[in-house]
């Protein structure tokens, strides 16, 4: 097996910042940046020649205002701190407003070294993001420069470096305002604070003469770099479509042979393929490889995996290069009634994050961006919106592997400037955000709009076709709101007038946002339980129905395809600070956290699994009714050991609905009481949404979902939410009579009454059979 990510692996370096190792990484006192001080050119478990990529994140200088002749290498910085990266240019209060937030220029310095048996190598250095512009330097002579903080960008230093003393590199950093980049809004009138510096990690990568390519030096329309696709994938097979981009800086022609071999978790070859061809002098060259899986394990938020693609260079038999990429098979699609992962329909429960933190702004470390990741999934999310801007590659990473779906922002927000500066500028974070983040599974909406912004119907036309571009085929989908030129866009959001009707529909519908609108459901963590359920009643409220129009009903419409809450974490903007988070800027939880999070079914571990969350500070205080949220089948409710209330699934059978069946599946909400059932034992009430019993406390009869006499119930439910009859055998020991029962696939029969079935070719029958009495044992209740 091939192996190019030797040493600690990335789980274990997150392992160990939690444990607090990482502390031993980060400089002390003044700044180092002495000659020589810099990081060592020796790879880390790699040998000579070949790919290599130094970590450049320490060992820097840092000044906080403009200085006249920082770039150069005389340039005496022994006073200057010592900083790690990511570093933001001032440290923050809590609870940041824009006029707080510093605004203005720093300086970065950092000397390093390198071994002369290097020379004669392609280097490069890689910044994954610094905010806002900047200009760099190496060695006194401007190398780059770089405008919007959101995206990465390369810098080649090959020929600029000195292999026989000491390099600085400097880089000037501006936070100001900057009308020509996107966003480009003032800082006092944006909704979100941009902070400053090189907030996110830096690269050097050393490289053979031959190479494969960066995407985002090469600038190549759908190529450089690796770029995967998956024309056909199912449970049987799977096909991958594999671009490779191969460059050659020699003056010779170079015979080259690539290599592709893609393997599973266990690192075993599951497909490969070989090529040779003939890249010219100065030139590069893009193969196109078929790799044919069989029985693929296909990507899934439920079963996140992925592969690793390991693609090879060799010339005249030697390897030069190798570059891993981590991917994962699935195919995607949108219609009228949602989204579709692998052919079954899967409802978007997710919610909008922006990346800043207390005190440091977005300049977070990649543990951090990880446990972000984390929190969303085990809080019963399945989707994130990375509002409004590219989010730091780790976060993304993070999505990868937990099996969280991202929708890809472009940065905007409110503004719109006709000059030709700031419109290139926003066909090239579309171009640039596309070539970062292609090959990720958990990428299945690219925003390429400017949000809440009215931009002319010519600028959406083009932004739509940039993105196409770049991703052929059938497996991108952009997106932008209904009334805003909608029409030019695959997805749209607010499809619905203002009297609730539908304008369009067969047009794919999500809600973007929604629960940031009135005060109950804007609260801080301070303000107290009261306060806190304020906002989960209220955002019930909103998920049945009652909310801001263009919310679209969430929950209440059947056709929506999911819908992102505003917002995950509370955050600091243009005047006051946004308190409508789940969890506050500390990422401690709310109530409304839990809430959410007893959306998800029980028997789901990948969200946690069996939850329950009493809604209570239980103070003197505190309100004697109390409220449970818990995605269980039955909640006892004790007080100092004795036994206060219980609640268990309704087994009273209720009225079919007449929803109809839809692909796959959609969990049911929780349902918060405002009084107990009147089969309930006082002062407990509680919510649950768990389709099925817990195996632990099965309550007595079956029963089935979950409704609340005082909660209007919508749907439409999939079949998680309703039990098989064989599930009602197993529990019950009672078999349906034999009417009762219709084949609905071959060798596999189901019950007749009104939960829908996944198969399609003879779905079972949507009436009650006359034989079928109103019985646990025969017959599925399904709600008021």
């Amino acid at each position: 097996m091939i192996d190019n990510m030797d040493g600690v692996g990335r789980r274990g370096v997150l392992a160990a910042g939690l444990a607090g190792v990482s502390a031993a990484l980060a400089p002390a006192g003044w700044a180092s940046a002495e000659p020589g001080a810099g990081a060592s050119s020796e790879p880390d478990g790699a040998g000579r020649g070949g790919r290599r990529v130094l970590n450049f994140n320490t060992g820097w200088a840092f000044w906080r205002e403009d200085v006249t002749g920082a770039h150069k290498p005389g340039f005496d910085d022994a006073q200057w701190a010592a900083v790690s990266l990511p570093h933001t240019m001032r440290l923050e209060r809590k609870n940041p407003s824009v006029y707080d937030a510093f605004a203005g220029v720093g300086w970065y310095r950092r000397y390093f070294h390198l071994d002369p048996q290097d020379e004669g190598r392609r280097l490069t250095v890689v910044f994954d993001g610094v905010q806002t512009d900047c200009v760099v330097y190496l060695n006194g002579e401007k190398v780059a420069e770089h405008q919007g903080g959101y995206m990465g960008f390369v810098v080649d230093i090959t020929g600029k470096a000195r292999f026989d003393g000491d390099n600085v590199l400097a880089v000037r950093v501006s936070n100001v305002d900057d009308l020509l980049t996107p966003p480009g809004k003032p800082r006092t009138q944006l909704g979100f604070l941009t902070f400053g510096g090189i907030y996110r990690g830096v690269t050097l990568r050393m490289t053979e003469p031959v190479h494969i390519s960066d995407p985002l030096q090469e600038d190549l329309v759908a190529g450089g770099g690796v770029f995967v696709s998956y024309p056909k994938a199912t449970t049987l097979r799977a096909t991958a479509q594999v671009k490779t981009h191969v460059v050659n800086k020699t003056a010779d022609a170079a015979r080259i042979r690539l290599t592709t071999v893609l393997y599973d978790a266990q690192g075993t070859t599951v497909a490969h393929a070989t090529d040779t061809g003939t890249v010219s002098e100065k030139d590069g060259r893009a193969f196109t490889q078929t790799l044919s899986v069989a029985r693929p394990h296909l990507w899934h938020p439920d079963s996140p995996y992925l592969y690793r693609l390991v693609s090879q260079v060799f010339v005249d038999d030697h390897l030069v290069d190798t570059v891993t990429t981590r991917t994962g098979i699935r195919r995607i699609d949108y219609k009228a009634d949602g989204f579709y992962l692998n052919g079954e329909r899967l409802y978007l429960r997710g919610a909008n994050c922006h990346q800043n933190y207390a005190y440091i702004g977005d300049a977070a470390p990649a543990s951090m961006k990880y446990r972000e990741a984390l929190r969303l999934k085990l809080g019963g999310f399945n989707a994130v919106r990375a509002a409004h801007y590219p989010h730091d590659v780790s976060f993304l990473d993070a999505c990868d592997e937990l099996g969280l779906l991202v929708v890809a922002c472009e940065p905007g927000w409110q503004y719109w400037n006709g000059d030709q500066t700031f419109v290139s500028r926003t066909y090239r974070d579309i171009t640039t955000m596309i070539r970062r983040d292609r090959n990720r599974p958990s990428m299945i909406l690219w925003e390429t709009s400017l949000n809440e912004t009215h931009y002319p119907q010519w600028w959406a036309k083009e932004a739509d076709f940039v993105a196409h571009a770049e991703m052929p085929g059938d497996q991108m989908f952009t997106s932008a709101d209904y009334g805003i030129w909608g029409g030019e866009y695959d997805v749209d959001y607010k499809v619905v007038n203002t009297d609730g009707s539908d304008p369009a529909p067969n047009v794919p519908f999500v809600t973007r946002e929604w629960g940031d609108w009135e005060d109950p459901s804007r609260t801080d963590r301070a303000a107290g339980e009261s306060a806190m359920v304020d906002q989960v009643v209220t955002r019930q409220r909103y998920l049945n129905g009652d909310g801001y129009w263009d919310w679209g009903g969430l929950d209440a419409n059947q056709r929506i395809g999911g819908y992102f809450l505003w917002v995950f974490e509370d955050y600091g903007t243009n005047d006051v600070y946004q308190k409508s988070g789940a969890v506050d800027i500390d990422r401690y939880p709310k109530y409304c956290y839990h809430w959410l999070k007893s959306m998800q079914s029980a028997h789901n571990s990948n969200h946690g699994g069996p939850m329950v969350f009493v809604a209570s500070a239980h103070t003197a205080d505190s309100e004697k009714k109390v409220r449970v949220f818990s995605n269980t089948d039955r909640v006892l409710l004790y007080r100092n050991g004795r036994l206060v209330g219980e609640q268990t699934v309704p087994t009273t059978p209720r009225p079919r609905r007449t929803w109809q069946p839809r692909a796959a599946a959609r969990t049911t909400r929780s349902l918060c009481r405002s009084s107990p059932p009147a089969n309930s034992a006082p002062r407990a009430t509680w919510a649950t949404s768990s389709p099925q019993p817990i195996a632990s406390t099965p309550p007595a009869k079956h029963t089935t979902w979950r409704s609340s006499p005082t909660t209007r119930a919508v749907g439409p439910h999939s079949p998680t939410c309703w039990p098989s009859p064989w599930a009602t055998v197993r529990r019950t020991g009672r078999r349906p009579p034999a009417s009762c029962w219709t084949r609905s696939s071959p060798g596999r029969r189901r019950h007749s009454s009104t939960w829908p079935v996944r198969s399609a070719a003879a779905p079972c029958q949507r009436r009650r059979p006359r034989a079928c009495a109103w019985s646990p044992g025969c017959w599925t209740a399904s709600g008021p």
